[in-house]
């Protein structure tokens, strides 16, 4: 504090004043990757709704599994679940999981669908002498701040509660290094625009979101936020889902404004959704948002009640040609990293196309279950017929058909105790609505 004011009072002459050697005073911010060097990954923006849905993180297997990897560290080491928060839940600033993982060499990555993260340097420039906005125009630099950028993104979920339609971002400023001579009163600001892909869905900014403040401000306390949240408005997609993409500006304020470099929020930004997420036991809401630019992974504990599902998951993944139905060719089954074949959930109410799909799923897996392990294969109702993929994917027995006239299949039915089985249906509904986390991993996007 005491450095900061001495340097304040040395060398930082009121703003907006003219410069004692002609020309004005002007400051500028800037972004570069880690390296100091510019982004190299530069993508633009989605420019409608078709291009703002085909958005992806691209990852090869390898990568998935090392970010997955990750989460599941940083979850066992802390004793914390890194999923969504309710949508009253005010998240720490603690940008501690952004600076421990691997962002890539444009500085940013998704996470999990529930956290965002960036990490870049940022400059604040000190000019004089200018007789236009810097650099060039005469102006000569006395001196920057050098701050560690990092950025972070978090989605919210809740049951039963529209509300829940919220995303937060929130910057840090930190490590700030300073060089030569600059004025520390000059004022710098942080704005954010959210744009919507989606028709009849706003996006809708808080109140309190960005701040101004002197470049001493902000090597004090650099923090800033802004909340968004995505009302359902007059969306007509059943789930109400709306697209959207996020971005910040930083401004430095003198004589003239002098705008710097776009911090882009995600190539794939967010999406919000009101989605009936569950199929069974019972239909229940979802409302919430997340970054939908990665596929989800459920991590299948292979406890002791659910040990014979998780074999035959292993199974089905691992040695498919091992699994029932038998095929002429060698069967490929998706829904593991391996097979960098995800897996799409079919949501959906009573009477919808897609329960109706689901249910035609789960018959074909129990003929197939008759066919293979008799038709008593139930055992006084004492066993289930397991499906995988599950019954509730579009990759499931009759949705996912790919059979050609050669046989080949791609799914696999299994009979195995019924508390197994009704179990581990459990624990994927837990899953795909809190995201909970448990060690056989199911490649899959489907929250």
């Amino acid at each position: 504090m005491a450095i900061i004011a001495l340097l304040v009072g040395l060398c930082a002459p009121a703003a907006n004043a003219q410069s004692r050697s002609g020309g004005t005073e002007a400051g500028s911010f800037t972004i570069t990757n880690l390296s100091g060097e510019p982004a190299t990954d530069i993508w633009e923006a989605p420019q409608n709704l078709k291009e703002r849905m085909g958005r992806r993180q691209a990852e090869t297997p390898h990568e998935t599994h090392e970010r997955n990897s990750y989460v599941q560290e940083l979850q066992r080491k802390e004793k914390r679940k890194v999923g969504p928060r309710q949508a009253g839940e005010i998240p720490p600033g603690d940008m501690s999981d952004c600076y421990k993982a691997d962002l890539g060499d444009d500085g940013s990555k998704i996470l999990t669908h529930w956290q965002w993260c960036k990490e870049a340097l940022g400059s604040y420039h000190s000019f004089e002498k200018c007789q236009g906005p810097p650099p060039g125009n005469g102006c000569v630099e006395i001196g920057s701040v050098q701050f560690r950028v990092a950025v972070m993104g978090q989605g919210y979920q809740d049951k039963n509660d529209p509300g829940a339609r919220k995303v937060r971002y929130w910057m840090q400023l930190d490590n700030p290094k300073i060089f030569l001579l600059p004025r520390l009163t000059d004022q710098l600001s942080f704005t954010g625009r959210c744009e919507s892909f989606t028709p009849g869905g706003p996006c809708q900014a808080a109140a309190s979101n960005g701040r101004i403040d002197t470049i001493a401000g902000w090597m004090q306390a650099g923090h800033a936020r802004w909340d968004y949240s995505s009302p359902e408005g007059s969306i007509s997609d059943p789930d109400k889902k709306a697209f959207f993409n996020f971005t910040m500006k930083s401004t430095v304020h003198q004589d003239y404004d002098i705008s710097g470099d776009v911090v882009e929020g995600g190539e794939a930004g967010f999406r919000c959704d009101s989605a009936r997420y569950q199929l069974w036991p019972v239909d229940r809401p979802s409302y919430g948002c997340v970054f939908d630019g990665v596929n989800s992974i459920w991590n299948f504990k292979a406890k002791a009640d659910v040990a014979e599902t998780a074999r035959h998951v292993w199974t089905a993944q691992f040695k498919p040609n091992q699994t029932r139905p038998p095929s002429v060719q060698d069967k490929k089954i998706p829904g593991s990293i391996k097979s960098y074949i995800p897996l799409s959930r079919l949501a959906g109410t009573g009477g919808s196309e897609n329960k109706i799909l689901h249910e035609k799923n789960r018959s074909k897996s129990i003929a197939n279950c008759k066919t293979n392990y008799g038709v008593s294969y139930s055992r006084s109702k004492t066993r289930d017929c397991d499906e995988y993929p599950m019954a509730s994917t579009r990759e499931g027995a009759f949705t996912g058909d790919v059979e050609d006239e050669d046989g080949t299949s791609h799914f696999s039915v299994k009979a195995i105790p019924k508390d197994d089985n009704q179990q581990a249906g459990r624990d994927l509904v837990d899953s795909t609505s809190t995201s909970a986390s448990s060690t056989t991993t199911i490649f899959s996007s489907m929250s």
